[in-house]
């Protein structure tokens, strides 16, 4: 892309089709972009455009397995919230979509993070009800990881 800018040259001066009024006058600026995958653009005496792009690598298996286990027992919460069950713990619904909010976008989680979680378990234990399955394969899941 050229960065360079000749008054003088054929069509300059003459805004783009579908440019807003005034684009190509002097003072006056337009961007028009028709198709964009990825990057980024900026505008602006001061603008500034950043672009950030993580991979993640394949998840292990004592991830994958947390990651399921995570969700089911997401699920189970989140059906006996909505029916008003009192076994439906937010605090504890609120940890797991932490955990899996941080394996899902950084391919595992922090250990303080997995031991809090398996405490909110441990105290949960009683009162899960139907999600005491559930419950338990949450816990077995993060044995492995917490050693």
């Amino acid at each position: 892309m050229s960065t360079d800018h000749d008054p003088a040259a054929p069509g300059a001066g003459t805004p783009a089709p579908g440019a807003p009024a005034g684009a190509g006058q002097p003072g006056g600026t337009s961007v028009t972009i028709n198709s964009m995958s990825g990057g980024s653009v900026a505008t602006g005496e001061h603008g500034r455009a950043e672009s950030t792009n993580v991979t993640v690598q394949g998840l292990d298996q004592a991830h994958q397995e947390l990651l399921a286990a995570v969700a089911e027992l997401r699920r189970q919460l989140a059906e006996a919230q909505a029916a008003g069950s009192e076994g439906a713990d937010s605090g504890l619904l609120a940890q797991l979509t932490e955990v899996q909010g941080e394996i899902t976008a950084h391919g595992q989680a922090p250990r303080p993070l997995l031991a809090r979680l398996l405490a909110g378990l441990a105290a949960y234990g009683p009162a899960a009800g139907a999600a005491a399955s559930a419950v338990a394969t949450v816990i077995q899941a993060l044995a492995p990881l917490l050693g």
